[in-house]
C-alpha cells in the first residue's frame, strides 16, 4: 500500500545486470585490439593509494581476466564509502576513482569469493578509461546504450539527497 504503481517506464537500479554491460564492454575493447585478457587493471587505470603509493605488487598482478571470472581476490565489501572519506580527509560523496584508490590500498582476501561484484566496478572504470569517458555510464553509450535503443540509462547515486526522485 501507497508504493507506486511499476509501469514499463519505471526505472530500477541495474545492480548485477550491469556485469554483462560491463563483460560486453571489455570484449569490445579486446576485439578493437585496445586491451587483452591478460593486461593488468592497474597497467590501465595507474591507481595510486590514498598515501600516494602505487598498490602492492598482488593487486598490481591482477588481471583483466581475473576480474571477468571473479579470481582477483579483491575485497568484495561494500561498505567503503566512509572509510574512503576518512582515508582522502574528506567529506561524503567520494568518486568511484576515489573508492577504487582506497580499494587499491587494501589487503588481498587470502582466496577469491565465488562472486565479486567490486571486481566488475574495476572493469567499469577500465572501460571509461579506455573510452576517455567520464563514467562507465558514458563510457557505453555510444557501443551498447544506443545500439540497443537504451535512451534512459544513468548512473546511480550515493547520496539518498542527491538521487533522483523518480528512483
Amino acid at each position: 500500500p501507497g508504493y507506486p504503481t511499476v509501469l514499463p517506464t519505471t526505472p530500477f537500479r541495474l545492480a548485477s545486470v550491469s556485469k554483462m554491460f560491463a563483460g560486453l564492454a571489455i570484449h569490445q575493447l579486446i576485439a578493437e585490439g585496445r586491451l587483452r585478457l591478460t593486461d593488468t587493471a592497474q597497467s590501465v587505470l595507474n591507481l595510486t593509494t590514498p598515501a600516494g603509493q602505487g598498490p602492492s605488487a598482488a593487486f598490481s598482478a591482477i588481471t583483466i581476466e581475473d576480474l571477468l571470472l571473479h579470481r582477483s581476490r579483491v575485497n568484495d565489501e561494500w561498505r567503503w564509502d566512509h572509510e574512503t572519506a576518512q582515508a582522502f580527509g574528506k567529506q561524503l560523496p567520494v568518486s568511484e576513482w576515489e573508492v577504487a584508490r582506497y580499494v587499491s590500498s587494501l589487503a588481498l582476501l587470502p582466496t577469491a569469493p565465488a562472486y565479486n561484484n567490486y571486481g566488475y566496478q574495476l572493469l567499469g572504470l577500465v572501460v571509461a578509461r579506455l573510452r576517455g569517458a567520464a563514467s562507465f555510464a558514458d563510457a557505453i553509450k555510444t557501443s551498447i546504450f544506443d545500439a540497443l535503443s537504451m535512451t534512459r540509462s544513468r548512473s546511480a547515486t550515493s547520496l539518498v539527497g542527491h538521487t533522483p526522485t523518480d528512483e
